[in-house]
C-alpha cells in the first residue's frame, strides 16, 4: 500500500513529464510508428475495405485486435509490425522512465544523495555510502536530500547557481581546489577539497617518531607540488607541531606558483618552506632528509625507480593514483603507498559530521565557561551561528589538531596530567592557533577598536609568542586542551 501511494502521487505530479516523454518517443520513432498504419490503410484500401473501416482496422492492429484476412502483402506485414511497433514503444518508454521511478521512490528516504560530475571520482565515493543513491545523467537536476558536485571546479558552481534556490534547504557538498571553506557564509554548503581532505589525513596517519628526535633540525622533503603539494605543506603547517622549540624545513622539489607571495605572514612561522627546482641535482639533501614524500603524480613510477636506484632513503612516502603500478618493483618494501583518492573520497570525510559536531562542542563550552550558556543541543547550533567562518574554521582547525596531541601524548597518564604538561600542551595549542591565523596573513596589532581583534585589518593583539599572553588568554589555550582531552 505504501509504495502503490507513491506511484500514485508521482504520476500525479509527473503527469505532464509523461506526455513530453511519450511525445520525445513518438517523434524518435515516428516513421516507424506509423509505417504498420500507412501499410495497413493501402492494404485494406486495394482490397476494396472502406477508407474509414480502414483507418480503423489499421489502429486495432497495434493492440492485437484485427481479425480479418491477410487480403495482400501490405495487411500481412502491417499486422505484424503493428505490435512489435507497440512493444517497442512500451518498452522504450518504461525502460527511460523506470530509473525516475526508483528515483523517486528513494527520495522518501530522508538521507537521500545524488552524485555529479567525474565518473571515476563518484564511483570511488559511492563505494562508502549507505545511503539511497539517486541516479542521474550529466548534471540534470533531481531531487534529493543530499548533493555530491564532483565534477569540474566551474560546472560545479554554475549548476549550484542554477539551482540555488531549489538547493536552499539542502546539503551541498561542492568539490572545489581553489575557493578555500572559510570563504563560505551559508552553512548547508561545504566545499570539500580532495587534495585537502588527502594531504590531512596523511599527517593525521604520520609516524611522528621519524622526526622527533630531531625536532629542532628535521627535513621533510617534498618532491612535485601543484594543488595537492600545497595542501600537503598548508596541513604540516598547522598540524606537525610538537614541540616550542621545533625547527622543521620543507625542502620542495616543484615550482613555487607564487606560494610564500600569497601566504606572505609564513616569515612568522618558526618552520620553514624552501624552493629547489630539481630534486635529481640535491640527491645529498634528499639522502639526509628525516621523510621524502612524492606527490608528483606526472611520471610518477620514473621519479620511484630513480629514488629507488640513486639514493639510500629506507622509506618513501607515495601519493599514489593507482597504486597497484608498484606491485612488481624489486624494492616495493621501500615504498610507503598512501592510495590518496580512495582514502579521501569517503562519506566520513566529504560530509566531516564528526569533526563538524566536536568544533560546535567545543564552542558551546566555551560559551558555557564564558558567558554561562546552557549546554544543549538547541544552544549548540545557536552559538555556533553566532560565529563567523573565519572563526568556524580556527575551532575545526583545532579539533583537527587534536589528533596530533594525541598522538604526541599517547604515552602519557590523562588521567594525573601535571599542570606542567597541561601548560606545555596550551603552549602548542597557542602555536597552532597563531599559524592558523598566520596562514591567512593575520599579523599582530592593537585594534583601534579597543577589541582583541579587528577582522578587516586581519591583526589581533594575542599573536604574540605564548609566554607573553596574560594569564587570561593562556587559561583558554589550557581551557582548549582539557576539553579536547575530554571528547577525545
Amino acid at each position: 500500500m505504501f509504495y502503490a501511494n507513491i506511484l500514485f502521487h508521482f504520476f500525479k505530479k509527473q503527469s505532464n513529464l509523461c506526455y513530453h516523454l511519450i511525445m520525445k518517443t513518438l517523434k524518435i520513432s515516428y516513421i516507424f510508428l506509423i509505417l504498420p498504419l500507412i501499410l495497413g490503410i493501402i492494404g485494406l484500401t486495394e482490397a476494396q475495405i472502406p477508407m474509414s473501416d480502414a483507418l480503423f482496422y489499421s489502429f486495432s492492429m497495434y493492440f492485437v485486435a484485427y481479425e480479418g484476412p491477410a487480403y495482400n502483402y501490405y495487411v500481412e506485414a502491417a499486422r505484424w509490425l503493428a505490435p512489435i511497433m507497440t512493444f517497442s514503444s512500451v518498452l522504450m518508454f518504461f525502460s527511460y522512465y523506470r530509473q525516475r521511478i526508483y528515483n523517486y521512490i528513494k527520495y522518501q528516504r530522508n538521507d537521500s544523495v545524488v552524485l555529479y560530475g567525474n565518473a571515476e571520482l563518484c564511483s570511488i565515493i559511492k563505494q562508502s555510502l549507505n545511503n539511497p543513491i539517486i541516479e542521474t545523467e550529466d548534471f540534470e537536476f533531481v531531487k534529493a536530500h543530499r548533493y555530491i558536485l564532483c565534477g569540474a571546479e566551474e560546472e560545479n558552481l554554475l549548476f549550484y547557481e542554477n539551482h540555488k534556490e531549489k538547493l536552499r534547504d539542502k546539503k551541498v557538498y561542492i568539490q572545489c581546489e581553489t575557493l578555500r571553506s572559510q570563504l563560505i557564509s551559508n552553512d548547508n554548503v561545504k566545499l570539500f577539497n580532495m587534495n585537502e581532505i588527502s594531504a590531512r589525513l596523511y599527517w593525521n596517519k604520520f609516524d611522528i617518531k621519524k622526526i622527533l628526535a630531531n625536532i629542532k633540525d628535521a627535513h621533510i622533503v617534498l618532491i612535485g607540488f601543484g594543488n595537492l603539494g600545497k595542501e600537503i605543506i598548508l596541513q604540516a603547517l598547522q598540524n606537525n607541531i610538537f614541540d616550542p622549540g621545533q625547527h622543521i624545513t620543507y625542502d620542495v622539489f616543484g615550482e613555487e606558483e607564487h606560494f610564500t607571495s600569497i601566504y606572505s605572514s609564513l616569515a612568522n612561522i618558526s618552520d620553514t618552506v624552501v624552493f629547489y627546482d630539481h630534486w635529481e641535482s640535491h640527491l645529498d639533501l634528499i639522502n639526509k632528509a628525516d621523510v621524502v614524500i612524492v606527490c608528483e603524480q606526472n611520471n610518477q613510477l620514473s621519479i620511484i625507480q630513480t629514488l629507488l636506484m640513486q639514493t639510500t632513503i629506507n622509506e618513501i612516502e607515495v601519493f599514489a593514483d593507482n597504486p597497484s603500478i608498484y606491485d612488481l618493483l624489486s624494492e616495493q618494501n621501500r615504498l610507503n603507498i598512501f592510495d590518496f583518492k580512495q582514502l579521501a573520497l569517503t562519506k566520513e570525510n566529504i560530509f566531516n559530521e564528526r569533526t563538524l559536531d566536536v568544533a560546535k562542542r567545543l564552542n558551546l563550552r566555551y560559551a558555557h565557561l564564558y558567558n554561562n550558556v546552557e549546554e544543549n543541543e538547541v544552544n549548540k547550533e545557536l552559538e555556533w551561528n553566532k560565529l563567523d567562518t573565519f572563526t568556524k574554521y580556527s575551532n575545526i582547525s583545532s579539533t583537527d589538531y587534536h589528533v596530533t596531541r594525541l598522538k604526541l601524548i599517547q604515552d602519557w597518564d590523562l588521567n594525573n596530567l601535571t599542570d606542567e604538561r597541561i601548560d606545555y600542551l596550551a603552549h602548542l595549542e597557542h602555536i597552532r592557533w597563531s599559524r592558523y591565523h598566520y596562514l591567512s596573513n593575520w599579523k599582530y596589532g592593537i585594534p583601534a577598536n579597543g577589541k582583541n581583534k579587528d577582522s578587516k585589518q586581519k591583526i589581533h593583539i594575542d599573536l604574540i609568542p605564548y609566554e607573553k599572553l596574560s594569564k587570561v588568554e593562556k587559561d583558554k589555550d589550557r581551557d582548549t586542551v582539557k576539553l579536547l582531552l575530554e571528547f577525545k
